[in-house]
């Protein structure tokens, strides 16, 4: 069973090529998110922090509609212009030791600094933890990615994580059945161990679907067991496959669909 995939992604080819009849409003967040390379959330921010303006007024309700033909929308004094443009999506896979940001005050690595020969105005999609590798999306679509990220589609992630020894089945259990953490009461939807005897680690297999900070990390603090490593290997069904530490690849829109698909695991 699949989940449903947005019907705003589905029209997304009819969107691109602009119907015989243009629509003539649109929201301000959603503009932001269409031509000016911001994520929805980012866009919400800005407007209510009172740094967007429509033809040289100040615009702090999200929901105010603009007219296309006529309105100039701009944020921070950078006139936002309206033109067709290319909507992608990456698959990045994160190393360790890289922030999920677009710049570091403490100069630190970020996710950015790999995609500085790309043309297109990306941002990531959600995030990764310091110490946390693996699948990572990114994009220029504010609209999918705010779809994405939104409690409703409840969309799982894999993660494989290391830990030292082995989980007794009354800690599975408890993943299972559901733990209180600092960020609130989560759960795991899959568990499964993969121990090697020769090993004294063990690579546990989890699948949760709130995506929560640290979420992964917290929920085995609160069963005491205390994890070496961890690596995001899939979002929905979208796989991170043999993508090397640092490298990316784009995405095509039937992949991205694969986002929103039940694991198999779960099916």
């Amino acid at each position: 069973m699949s989940h449903t995939i947005p019907l705003s992604f589905m029209k997304k080819s009819a969107e691109k090529k602009m119907s015989s009849k243009p629509q003539e409003t649109l929201r301000i967040n959603k503009y932001l998110a269409v031509y000016g390379g911001l994520s929805r959330r980012s866009a919400d921010q800005l407007i209510t922090q009172g740094q967007v303006t429509v033809n040289g007024s100040k615009i702090t309700e999200p929901g105010t509609l603009i007219h296309l033909k006529t309105d100039k929308v701009s944020v921070k004094n950078r006139l936002i212009q309206k033109k067709t443009i290319s909507l992608v999506y990456y698959a990045f896979h994160k190393p360790e030791k890289v922030l999920t940001s677009k710049k570091d005050p403490k100069n630190r690595p970020v996710v950015m600094d790999y995609f500085k020969k790309v043309r297109h105005h990306l941002f990531p999609i959600g995030r990764l933890d310091w110490d946390t590798e693996g699948l990572l999306l990114l994009t220029n679509d504010g609209e999918l990615a705010q779809q994405i990220l939104h409690p409703k589609y409840k969309i799982p992630k894999t993660y494989f994580v290391k830990i030292k020894g082995h989980l007794k089945t009354r800690q599975i259990q408890k993943l299972l059945k559901g733990l209180s953490t600092p960020v609130g009461r989560v759960k795991a939807l899959y568990v499964k161990q993969q121990r090697r005897s020769s090993s004294p680690n063990t690579w546990v297999k989890i699948i949760v679907a709130e995506g929560k900070n640290r979420q992964i990390r917290l929920m085995f603090q609160q069963i005491g067991c205390p994890i070496f490593k961890l690596k995001r290997a899939a979002i929905g069904r979208l796989q991170l496959g043999q993508l090397t530490k640092g490298a990316f690849r784009q995405l095509s829109e039937k992949e991205i669909k694969k986002v929103f698909a039940r694991p198999k695991e779960l099916s």
